[in-house]
């Protein structure tokens, strides 16, 4: 496990972890757990700063049956560079 990086996605090799940064620098919006890796912040961290004013940098959306929220990469790090983590 020592070539490896735990990550909210499951572990990685470091060199799938460069590659999925790479991956998720190129997303508009991102859900939570790829946030969490992302930023490099714990998805509970996420998920309260969400809570507290996450009007402030997400995206309500729905597909089908399916509701809910992205938050606006661009907008994510606005905020924290604001604000702090």
């Amino acid at each position: 496990m020592n070539n490896l990086k735990r990550t909210a996605l499951g572990y990685v090799t470091y060199e799938e972890y460069n590659q999925l940064l790479s991956a998720l620098s190129q997303k508009a919006f991102l859900n939570v757990k790829e946030t969490s890796v992302y930023f490099g912040v714990s998805v509970s961290r996420v998920y309260e700063m969400i809570k507290q004013n996450g009007e402030l940098f997400t995206v309500k959306f729905s597909h089908g049956a399916t509701a809910g929220y992205k938050i606006d990469s661009q907008r994510f790090q606005d905020y924290i560079r604001k604000n702090g983590m």
